[in-house]
């Protein structure tokens, strides 16, 4: 599958892990898994607030998913820029 770059801030990581932790642990520990192993990385080698993931198609899905669920206000900006990446 091809990767989908979705640049988002700490704040907005945060947010999307609180999401995805109110679906099944079955449908979400390896994207948890995957988004923490990107993050922390990227972390370690700047003090930027900025994360850039790589994502597949079906890793958005459940992302978006996830955040539905979500005060809209809070997660806008999230679902902004994935619409952004998903044209593209």
């Amino acid at each position: 599958m091809n990767d989908i770059t979705l640049n988002i801030t700490v704040s907005e990581g945060k947010l999307i892990f609180k999401a995805l932790v109110e679906l099944p642990f079955k449908l979400v520990f390896e994207l948890i898994g995957n988004i923490n192993q990107q993050t922390n990385a990227q972390q370690r080698n700047n003090e930027s607030d900025e994360i850039v993931l790589k994502l597949n198609k079906r890793e958005i899905e459940i992302i978006k998913e996830a955040l539905v669920e979500q005060p809209f206000k809070m997660v806008f900006s999230i679902f902004e820029k994935i619409s952004k990446v998903e044209s593209i």
